[in-house]
C-alpha cells in the first residue's frame, strides 16, 4: 500500500509538472500562434505589395518599351537632322561665297559710283560753262538778228545795180539762147523777198566778148556763179558770206569801167574781129 501511495504521490507530481509544462507550452503556443499570425499578415501584405509590384513592373515595361519606340524615333530624327545639317553647312560655305562676291561686287559699284559722282561734277563744270557759252551766244544772235536786215537792204541795191548794168547784154543779143546763157539770165533775175535774199550770197557775174565772133557769152567761173546757202548754216556764218560778197562786189566795181566799154560795145569789136 505505501508503495501504492508513493506511486500515487508520484504521479500527482508527475501530473503537477506536466500540467505546468502544458500550461507553459500552451502559453509558448499561442505566442507562437501570434506570430504565425503577424507572419501571415506580413506575408499577405508581402504577396499584395508583390501584386502591385508585378502591376507596376507591367506597367513600367509598356513605359518602357513606348521609351524605346520614342528613342528609334528620336533616332531616326537626330540622323535626319545630322544629314540637313551637313547639307546646310555646305549651303552655308556656298552662302560665305556668294555674300563674298557680292562684297567684291558692292565694292566695284561703290567705286564706279565715286567716279560717276566725279564725272557728273566735271560735267555739272562743263555744262556751267556751256550755259554760259549759250548766254553769250544768245546775246551774239540778237546782235547779229538786227544786222542782216540792213545788210539784205544794201545787197538788194547792190543787186538792182548790177542787173541793171548787165540785163542790156542779154536783151541785145538777138541769137539763140544756149543753156549756158539762159543759166545766166536765170541767176540775173533779182529776188525781192527778204526771205530770197537770206537764203543765198550773192556773187557778181562777169560777162565780156571774146576776141572771137561774139555768138556766145562767156561761162561765169565757179567763183562767180551763185551758190544756195544751207539752211543748217548759223547765221553767222550768212553775215561773213555777205560781208565776202560786199568785198568782191567793191574789188569788181573797180575793175566795171572796162567791163561796162567791153560790155557797151559789141558791134564795134566784131568789126574788129571780122577786120
Amino acid at each position: 500500500m505505501d508503495q501504492l501511495l508513493e506511486l500515487h504521490k508520484a504521479d500527482e507530481k508527475t501530473i503537477l509538472k506536466l500540467e505546468d509544462d502544458i500550461g507553459s507550452k500552451c502559453m509558448e503556443v499561442e505566442q507562437v500562434n501570434e506570430k504565425l499570425d503577424k507572419l501571415w499578415t506580413s506575408m499577405e501584405q508581402m504577396q499584395s505589395s508583390i501584386r502591385r509590384k508585378d502591376e507596376t513592373i507591367v506597367v513600367l515595361n509598356g513605359e518602357v518599351q513606348q521609351a524605346n519606340k520614342k528613342l528609334e524615333k528620336l533616332q531616326s530624327s537626330m540622323e535626319q537632322l545630322q544629314s540637313s545639317i551637313g547639307g546646310k553647312d555646305e549651303t552655308i560655305v556656298i552662302l560665305k561665297g556668294e555674300v563674298e562676291q557680292t562684297n567684291m561686287k558692292v565694292d566695284k559699284l561703290v567705286t564706279s559710283m565715286q567716279q560717276l559722282e566725279s564725272s557728273n561734277t566735271r560735267k555739272d563744270e562743263i555744262i556751267g560753262k556751256l550755259k554760259a557759252d549759250l548766254a553769250k551766244f544768245e546775246e551774239e544772235t540778237t546782235k547779229s538778228k538786227k544786222e542782216p536786215s540792213k545788210l539784205s537792204e544794201k545787197v538788194e541795191i547792190l543787186r538792182k545795180s548790177e542787173g541793171a548794168s548787165l540785163m542790156p547784154v542779154l536783151n541785145s543779143y538777138s541769137g539763140p539762147l544756149t543753156r549756158s546763157m539762159a543759166r545766166q539770165k536765170r541767176s540775173m533775175e533779182i529776188p525781192t523777198t527778204s526771205h530770197a535774199l537770206e537764203g543765198v550770197s550773192i556773187a557778181p557775174v562777169m560777162i565780156s566778148c571774146t576776141t572771137k565772133p561774139c555768138t556766145q557769152v562767156r561761162r561765169p567761173t565757179r567763183s562767180q556763179v551763185r551758190k544756195p546757202v544751207s539752211k543748217t548754216e548759223s547765221l553767222g556764218s550768212q553775215v561773213f558770206d555777205i560781208e565776202k560778197t560786199e568785198m568782191k562786189k567793191s574789188i569788181t566795181r573797180k575793175r566795171k569801167p572796162d567791163e561796162d566799154n567791153s560790155i557797151l560795145k559789141p558791134r564795134t569789136r566784131k568789126k574788129q574781129c571780122s577786120s
